[in-house]
């Protein structure tokens, strides 16, 4: 191999194929090296091609199930495999610290336990395939820019995912945007290579995330393939060039990834070229998981299953009752459209004798502008406008950016309004070349760019219209908007529809905020107040207020669920399937209640252009961890604050007794005994959490299914590590003196 063409191997490059996934390695043609292909997760494959559209990452981590992750990484390997793809960019690791953070929804967990366990199966069922995964992103990328984390906290918290992605044999791992501990996280020689090289035995390639290097010094300090590998808009590159010819560091970089691609005998292997997927077995899979994962959050008087009384006379409520909320944002599986049936369609089809209504309540396909709402841009142009619009009312205003997606016409678009940023279509990672700018598309199908709420007073205001095509046809972009008229109209209507029936309201949330957007809490408060019975199903990436908890019948937390998710809706609301869920995330009362915005505290987090935007901005204000260990429900229990939903919350149809608790030493680890008994009137699933420690820390977990009646002895393993902490005298974990305190469903033991 020369140097140049060694030097070709530590930089990506653009795809002459362009199979639309996220990155490329081109390979050495003249030696039968054959490149490699970057694949986004991590809810499916995101590629030129459908793919199916798995459940977020969250609800995936609320199953608590290793076995459901395996599954989820076995579907997400083999359409790798069948869209032509080598490399996926999954799984996203990082413990969710930051409750405001755009990217919550595709991670795990705050508890690094249950993200480790869950990350360490996926990668398992992934990498089954023959297909690498890429574990992301290393390391405390929450959000910020620039993260000072002590190194105990480090290492017992945000490293553990790491450790167990490591031990599971993951092929690559992906450096983060910020700074950590003061330096880059793709040139942060201590973190690379003396954790996880090192302390952490990792052997794969380490790639950077695109335009996350930022100097050629990173191939000393620990990463191997720079990504884009070519400039682009802010963030600089490439640093992989002339220089690093002939040096060992390319040499080294070269051989880790050669060493990967040996190991997944993709250097013995000739190209399959693509293959169909097996659309039925994937979308089952899609429907466990999406079923497993929600969590039934309250259920007053038995409100849920819907009753055959309730089928009589039955009003759902809501833009995402009508429509699928399948996924948010991009780097995901679009799912296949055929198959994004919505929750109220399910029903319809489930039980077609039942009478059920339907009202949007919120409008999110809005009305186009009174102004210029409607542009056509010819391929590869851009197109703007601006003049004044006049409001008549003061009041919140939405704006909306709508272009047609498909048959070779992308791009996006955007509106702002007296000079601020109102709403936009694509963005990062997207293109606008799926329908995946906002919660759900239009209702007439096209792309949703949905802005936040604007307050608009009256009169006349400047607004700017842009739009840029970047496909092969001219693009149509319709802008429009959402005005306090209309939205008081769709509230009006609901209500009318709900008066006297059972009504259930399909509530969303996007990111950045706790507080359900577009009016859903007056919207969800008024059907309370005229109909017999309440059921609210939530579609979020994490947790929200719900200011109405104790008026309603119940509440369903469904994420977002993947393409098969209204049928997994549908089954869940009909009593087909019981609900066995838990929360992996703490679901506070205010935002100031979380550890990242306790009052006192202004270090622990920074104002930021979007809440939880990632950057590589080198003069980015320092956020320190200084809660240390005391992430998601830690803080809450070491503060005594009362959560609004715990973690590891989760009702069920049935209900499950717990008792006979005993604990032995086996070795190093302890073993914890109990006997689980479905108390109630049905099959159902209980998940026994373990917990150690004060404040407590989740150490094991385990699904039990059972009938009514019936009871097991369930043993928990709480390994050695779990009874160990990180001396930062000694650098290394030490067993904890002394016993530990241990409880499981309310009973109590002490380790010996």
């Amino acid at each position: 191999m020369t140097a140049e063409e060694k030097l070709s191997l530590v930089r990506g490059a653009a795809d002459p194929r362009e199979l639309g996934q996220a990155g490329y390695w081109p390979g050495v043609p003249r030696l039968g090296i054959p490149p490699l292909r970057f694949a986004d997760g991590p809810p499916g494959i995101n590629a030129n091609r459908d793919a199916t559209a798995l459940p977020a990452p969250v609800a995936l981590a609320a199953t608590f199930d290793v076995e459901a992750a395996r599954l989820y990484g076995v579907v997400m390997g083999r359409e790798a495999a069948a869209l032509e793809q080598n490399v996926v960019l999954a799984p996203h690791v990082n413990i969710v610290r930051d409750p405001l953070f755009r990217r919550n929804h595709t991670a795990f967990s705050e508890d690094p336990l249950l993200a480790a366990r869950i990350g360490a199966a996926e990668i398992r069922g992934i990498q089954s395939q023959g297909v690498m995964a890429q574990v992301k992103h290393v390391a405390g990328y929450n959000g910020a820019q620039n993260v000072a984390i002590d190194e105990r906290t480090l290492h017992e918290v945000y490293l553990l995912p790491f450790a167990a992605a490591a031990e599971a044999g993951v092929a690559s791992a992906m450096c983060a945007y910020n700074k950590i501990n003061g330096d880059w996280a793709c040139e942060n020689d201590t973190l690379q290579n003396g954790i996880l090289r090192g302390e952490l035995g990792f052997k794969g390639f380490i790639t950077s995330d695109w335009g996350a290097a930022h100097s050629a010094a990173a191939i000393q300090k620990g990463l191997d393939l720079e990504m884009p590998g070519r400039e682009i808009a802010g963030r600089g590159g490439p640093y992989f060039t002339e220089a690093l010819k002939g040096t060992a560091e390319a040499d080294r970089a070269v051989g880790r990834i050669l060493e990967q691609m040996i190991r997944f005998g993709l250097l013995d292997r000739k190209p399959t070229g693509p293959r169909p997927i097996d659309i039925k077995e994937d979308a089952k899979a899609a429907r466990e998981i999406a079923a497993k994962g929600a969590v039934l959050l309250t259920n007053r008087d038995g409100a849920l299953p819907l009753s055959a009384g309730d089928l009589e006379s039955l009003v759902a409520i809501g833009p995402t009752g009508g429509q699928l909320a399948a996924g948010y944002l991009g780097e995901r599986g679009y799912g296949f459209e055929a198959r994004l049936t919505s929750p109220v369609a399910a029903l319809r089809k489930t039980k077609p004798t039942a009478r059920i209504a339907y009202e949007r309540g919120v409008d999110l396909t809005g009305e186009p502008l009174p102004v210029a709402s409607a542009a056509k841009v010819e391929p590869d142009t851009d197109y703007s406008w601006s003049g004044t619009i006049h409001i008549e009312e003061e009041g919140d205003y939405t704006f909306l950016v709508q272009p047609a997606v498909g048959g070779g016409a992308a791009g996006d678009g955007s509106i702002s309004i007296d000079g601020r940023r109102a709403a936009r279509s694509g963005g990062p990672g997207q293109g606008n070349t799926r329908k995946w700018s906002g919660i759900i598309p239009t209702t007439d199908g096209r792309d949703n760019g949905i802005g936040a709420a604007m307050h608009l007073t009256a009169g006349s205001h400047k607004i700017e219209l842009a739009a840029n095509s970047t496909g092969e046809r001219a693009l149509s972009v319709r802008f429009a908007w959402i005005t306090p008229r209309a939205r008081r109209s769709g509230i009006e209507a609901a209500v009318a529809a709900a008066r006297g029936r059972t009504a259930v309201v399909f509530a969303w949330c996007g990111a950045g905020a706790l507080e359900l957007p577009e009016n859903q809490n007056e919207l969800i408060s008024r059907v309370v107040a005229v109909a017999r019975k309440t059921v609210v199903v939530l579609n979020t990436g994490g947790p929200v207020l719900t200011p109405w908890k104790d008026q309603v019948g119940a509440i369903l937390e469904m994420w977002y669920p993947g393409q098969e998710g209204g049928w997994a809706t549908a089954d869940l609301l009909l009593g087909r399937v019981n609900p066995s869920g838990r929360l992996p995330v703490t679901f506070p009362k205010r935002l100031e209640d979380t550890a990242a915005y306790a009052p006192g505290h202004p270090e622990r987090h920074a104002a930021q252009a979007a809440p939880g935007a990632s950057g590589t901005n080198p003069n980015a204000p320092l956020v320190t961890y200084s809660e240390g260990l005391a992430v998601g429900y830690r803080w809450l229990e070491q503060q005594g604050i009362e959560p609004l939903f715990a973690f590891g919350h989760g009702l069920s149809y049935t209900r499950f007794e717990y008792s006979g608790l005993t604990v032995k030493r086996n070795g190093e680890a302890v073993d914890v005994t109990i006997t689980a008994r479905n108390a109630g009137p049905r099959r159902g699933v209980e998940v026994a959490q373990l917990y150690i420690g004060t404040p407590r820390k989740l150490a094991a977990f385990e699904r039990v299914e059972l009938d009514a009646g019936a009871s097991r002895t369930v043993t928990l393993r709480v390994d050695s590590r779990a009874m160990q902490y990180w001396s930062t005298e000694r650098h290394q974990w030490t067993q904890v003196a002394g016993g530990c305190s241990v409880s499981v469903g309310g009973l109590t033991g002490v380790c010996p």
